[in-house]
């Protein structure tokens, strides 16, 4: 099985510590497969008076009032595109994202549990809100690939 766990983090995080620590009690596979992702810093990085960050543009207009209400989530979105486009290129099954706001131990009991995801199901939202705010979710290779493809092709 050919997966990562993207933990979004801002850079100087502790929770990221924190999420090591935990996963020191787990098996190597799982252990092994953690990777730390710097949440982009929109401030630095993007022209707020076009909303623009490397390409990037809002597929729905209410995305494109999020990003106008809180330019943040310019930064956050294309976070998750970066991961989304590593799925894509290192070839991976699938993987979990998470952000450094969900309880991490919760978590780990979901992942420790095994869930059983049907293969036809390309994203699955573990946390309980809309989609721009997806804390914790599943997603195939397939569809990181479609949600690529939606953003480079509105």
């Amino acid at each position: 099985m050919n997966f990562k766990i993207f933990f979004i983090c801002q850079e100087e995080s502790n929770s990221y510590k924190d999420a090591l620590n935990l996963f020191d009690l787990l098996p190597d596979e799982i252990k092994n497969s953690l990777e730390k992702v710097e949440l982009i810093d929109t401030l630095n990085v993007v022209d707020l008076a076009h909303n623009s960050l490397q390409g990037i543009t809002p597929i729905s207009k209410e995305q494109s009032i999020s990003f106008s209400k809180n330019p943040q989530l310019i930064g956050l979105c294309q976070t998750h595109i970066n991961i989304w486009r590593k799925v894509a290129e290192q070839e991976l099954d699938f993987c979990f994202v998470i952000e450094e706001n969900v309880n991490f131990s919760d978590f780990l009991t979901l992942l420790l549990s095994n869930p059983d995801i049907p293969e036809k199901l390309d994203f699955v939202n573990f946390t309980s809100t809309d989609f721009l705010s997806s804390a914790c979710y599943y997603i195939s290779n397939r569809g990181a690939k479609k949600l690529i493809s939606i953003h480079e092709d509105p």
